[in-house]
């Protein structure tokens, strides 16, 4: 963390925010690639601010993973500016002007007056500098009479403003001069005050008058958030709420992200690349789809190395070797993957939604129909965007007792509950039992191994007649858990708790060796029903007493070994001492001779 004015600790990180009306945190780790490489930009942005005089402080994350969490920075490398203590969490591009703009309208009031109508103008169509992102939005109030008539209206306004100052994407600003709002009134772009104008991501004019609002449950702080709404955006927790609000169907776009900040243009242009195809040239495609389907579907886009739990639960699977990846989040749960043998260009992306829309695609199946009935057409297909996608991987060898796949019948393997998203909530959800399950998948060579183990430990509970624990696993080759359970946070094979008295997060996973002993008593410590387990859990009786005669051999070899070790070692030390003896007399008998 070559850049920025000081580093923060655990000690001196309260005290030091505090002491600052605004300041730059920068969230970091030595081990994230992202973090590397925006270091750069960093070190230009600490001297910008310098004229700001707004330091720039660094965080290790390594060290201070709290305090990221507690301020919103999760996804590194994160920016959070402090402003009179309260945090902000910066989420454009890491580069030097989208942040220094981002800084200074934090700095500045929350709406700028506008004086003129060359003024006014001149703000709305800033919405389209370089410096702003692509989905920059800019708002302005118009009132002729602030003071007295319109001055409810307008204290409503400026306190939007303000609440909406963290927000990098909007822009406020405010008309308080009569002429410059008779201006826009001649040229009908508002018919009367007080009156709202937004300019949206696309460039196009959404007016609204204040009186509009009575009455209504949508006020004018959420008539702004809709119409600020991106046509193409990136999805994230802290707009996912939003996005459900507007109540259409929702076409998610899964990408490779992990560049998307390397580009000469960052705020404006996605980085990097999927399945060989530039980001941005696919999300061009995407966005003029999107264009076409304004208010009847939302377009978004995410990062699919980040949400692989995501995508298994709109029907694509295998993680980020199938990127880029796209299908539909349906309302009734339905899996509607764009199909990977069709390329991705708005042809197609239009021809996906068109079916969908009027009512030809339901299942996955369907839209293999629709990708065989476009690749056999007479009319040409339009081939911009073929991604190149690495090889499914094939199931590993079977190898019984070393590797293994569930259901083949091997020891333990009926004592293994079956769960699938249809049954998921019935069994694993079921609050009269404890259940343990593990996530795995077909084509991993780690779960092979790993459920040799878990079936010989599925078989010893079904031995012992344990029967309020359930073991049971999930197949995640083709199916997933429901996505808001959050439960695919780590690598296959995945091993989760489910106590019967508490089926929420934080859940507790395994992160032991495969060793069937070792799991059984995990499992016992989390278990909310309360069972015994004999000693030497994982052995039958017959195997426990061949067990206790080979640990006691054991032990009598290892001890007749020792006394052997021990008994050869003093005899070697006599002889040593012997020879040390004898020297000792040979030398006493050579110096007398030599004084004679």
């Amino acid at each position: 963390m070559s850049a920025g004015d000081f580093n923060l600790t655990k000690k001196n990180f309260t005290s030091t925010v505090s002491r600052h009306k605004f300041i730059l945190v920068g969230f970091s780790s030595y081990s994230c690639l992202k973090c590397i490489q925006v270091e750069p930009e960093y070190i230009k942005i600490t001297e910008a601010l310098k004229e700001l005089k707004i330091p720039f402080a660094r965080a290790n994350v390594d060290k201070l993973k709290s305090l990221s969490i507690q301020h919103g920075a999760v996804e590194m490398p994160a920016l959070v500016l402090f402003k009179k203590h309260k945090p902000l969490l910066y989420k454009g591009a890491h580069s030097l002007d989208p942040v220094m703009r981002y800084v200074q309208k934090q700095v500045d009031p929350p709406a700028r007056e506008l004086s003129s109508v060359k003024e006014t103008l001149a703000f709305l169509d800033s919405r389209s500098d370089r410096s702003n992102s692509i989905s920059t939005v800019m708002v302005v109030g118009f009132f002729s009479d602030h003071e007295v008539v319109e001055e409810d209206d307008f204290e409503e306004y400026m306190e939007v403003a303000a609440n909406n100052q963290g927000n990098g994407d909007v822009y406020f600003g405010v008309v308080t001069d009569p002429d410059v709002a008779d201006w826009f009134l001649i040229n009908k772009t508002i018919d009367r005050t007080p009156s709202f104008l937004l300019v949206d991501d696309t460039g196009s004019y959404h007016a609204v008058n204040a009186d509009e609002f009575y009455g209504e449950n949508t006020g004018l702080d959420e008539w702004i958030k809709r119409q600020a709404v991106p046509t193409v955006g990136l999805l994230s927790n802290a707009n996912f709420d939003l996005y459900a609000k507007i109540g259409l169907p929702m076409l998610m776009m899964f990408l490779d992200l992990t560049h998307a900040h390397a580009t000469s243009d960052p705020g404006r242009v996605v980085g990097g690349r999927s399945g060989g195809i530039l980001n941005e040239m696919l999300l061009e495609e995407y966005r003029h789809a999107a264009k076409d389907h304004i208010g009847r579907l939302v377009f978004v886009y995410l990062d699919g190395t980040k949400h692989e739990d995501q995508m298994r639960s709109v029907g694509l699977y295998g993680g980020a070797a199938r990127l880029p990846s796209i299908a539909f989040n349906t309302r009734d749960g339905s899996k509607i993957p764009f199909p990977e043998e069709l390329p991705i260009n708005r042809d197609t992306i239009l021809q996906f939604c068109a079916d969908f829309i009027s009512g030809k695609l339901k299942s996955e199946a369907d839209a293999k129909e629709m990708a065989r009935k476009a690749l056999q057409s007479a009319r040409p297909l339009n081939t911009k965007n073929t991604a190149t996608r690495k090889a499914r991987k094939k199931a590993p060898e079977q190898v019984r007792g070393v590797s293994e796949q569930f259901g083949d019948g091997a020891a333990g393997d009926t004592d293994v509950v079956v769960v699938t998203s249809k049954n998921f909530m019935d069994i694993a959800m079921d609050d009269s039992k404890d259940v343990l399950l593990m996530f795995h998948s077909t084509s991993c060579e780690s779960c092979a191994h790993f459920s040799v183990y878990y079936k010989r430990m599925a078989q010893r509970f079904a031995d012992l007649k344990i029967e309020s624990l359930v073991v049971a696993r999930m197949d995640v080759s083709n199916d997933a858990p429901p996505p808001h359970l959050n439960l695919l946070v780590h690598d296959l094979p995945l091993l989760v708790f489910l106590p019967s008295d508490d089926k929420t997060p934080p859940w507790n996973y395994y992160s032991g060796v495969g060793k069937v002993q070792t799991m059984m008593k995990w499992a016992q410590k989390f278990a909310s029903i309360p069972f015994d387990l004999p000693n030497l859990p994982h052995l039958k009786e017959s195997d426990r007493e061949l067990y206790k005669t080979q640990v006691r051999e054991r032990e009598e070899y290892l001890e007749s070994k020792r006394l052997k070790d021990e008994e050869e070692m003093r005899q070697e030390e006599e002889r040593r001492q012997e020879l040390l003896s004898q020297s000792s007399v040979d030398r006493e008998v050579s110096e007398v001779d030599g004084e004679l």
